[in-house]
């Protein structure tokens, strides 16, 4: 659990946060008065470090225990580790295992060529810059920030694109009645990009032995034995046996057979996927940087483009999400994402040692200031 970050959509972020008081969508339009001024600017694409996630829900019992005081406190919390050990387990392996092919690298590389592409072809007439947080230049610009994950089951690979323009020359004046200007970004919306779902295998005593032998291996210690009966760990143990041998396969389960289709051929089935979505969705956000149409939050879904093999384009029409475009199969099952996402430890490892030098090089920094003006 240390290693995983809780990750919350924007609508199920209003959802617990009671912004349901809100009318209007997250969206910012792009204004006529901003359109020109916008389109000279740079792009500056945020370089990912984490790499691809796997999504998993934590269930937590403090609801359930919390009117018990601390020692209620002290008993969820046992519980609640017991619950999650193998969903947490099962998703940070799922992200190592993608991260072994597919790396922030790779993903670096393909939301650049995306977007230099554009340039090339004259669609864009901004090559692409890309930035580590701590470096990110401070002016006016166009700025996109990727993230990756699988769904629960990691039947499918999600990508998004926060986009917005940070400026201190333009100013962001709302299209809706009794708002005033506001702060922040002159514009921003979210655009995102839905894979084409792998099956999900059916449960039989074949796949009820391959998780017995998972969760025993991961179990058990290098000296062949079990923990202790009396241990925590064990009763985490107990816990995963008894599900896995139960009648239904759970998403988090499913997921440790599936990974390996994204993973096979040397991760040809998510490059691929990771290519076509930085294709379309810089397609996209160029495109809607010279539309002023601003949304309605009781508006419609609207297809805006049919893609072959039943994949459509659509321009979400409701909710707080409205204005958002996501390319999604027409039809199918939809995934669920869970409350928590796991990143490879490797990756994570390297994001706090790149925040722990670029901190130590900002103090040194503030310190030679220091030095020059005593």
């Amino acid at each position: 659990m240390s290693r995983t970050s809780l990750y919350l959509s924007a609508a199920s972020f209003c959802l617990l946060s009671a912004c349901a008081s809100i009318q209007n969508p997250n969206k910012r339009p792009v204004s006529a008065d901003n359109m020109d001024a916008i389109s000279k600017l740079p792009t500056v694409i945020v370089e990912n470090k984490q790499g691809i996630g796997s999504s998993w829900t934590y269930v937590s019992s403090a609801g359930a225990t919390a009117q018990y005081g601390l020692v209620g406190g002290l008993v969820g919390g046992i519980i609640d580790a017991i619950v999650n050990a193998g969903p947490a387990a099962r998703a940070e392996k799922t992200a190592t295992e993608i991260n072994k092919v597919v790396t922030p690298v790779n993903l670096n590389e393909a939301s650049l060529s995306a977007f230099k592409n554009l340039a090339n072809a004259g669609d864009n007439h901004r090559q692409p810059i890309m930035v580590g947080n701590a470096k990110e230049p401070q002016l006016d610009k166009l700025k996109i920030v990727y993230s990756y994950a699988l769904s629960e089951d990691a039947s499918v690979l999600r990508v998004t694109a926060e986009t917005s323009v940070e400026s201190k020359t333009l100013k962001y004046r709302s299209p809706y009645s009794g708002k005033s200007p506001g702060k922040g970004p002159v514009y921003k919306n979210t655009f995102s990009y839905f894979s084409d779902p792998f099956q999900v295998p059916s449960l039989n005593d074949d796949i009820k032995k391959q998780l017995v032998s998972q969760i025993t291996a991961r179990y058990t210690a290098a000296n062949g034995k079990l923990p202790d009966a009396k241990s925590d760990d064990f009763k985490k143990y107990t816990k995963e046996i008894e599900q896995a041998n139960d009648s239904e396969l759970s998403k988090s389960e499913a997921s440790g057979f599936l990974i390996g289709k994204w993973t096979a051929n040397n991760g040809l089935a998510a490059q691929t996927v990771i290519n076509q979505a930085h294709t379309l969705l810089s397609k996209y956000i160029v495109q809607d940087l010279t539309n002023p149409a601003v949304p309605e939050i009781k508006g419609t879904d609207k297809v805006i483009e049919s893609l072959s093999g039943g994949r459509v384009v659509k321009l979400i029409g409701a909710s707080v999400e409205a204005g958002s475009i996501i390319s999604a199969p027409a039809t199918g099952p939809t995934p669920t994402w869970g409350n928590t996402v796991s990143f490879a430890d490797s990756n994570i490892d390297k994001v706090k040692k790149d925040n722990k030098e670029q901190k130590k090089a900002k103090n040194s920094k503030k310190s030679s200031k220091k030095s020059s003006e005593s």
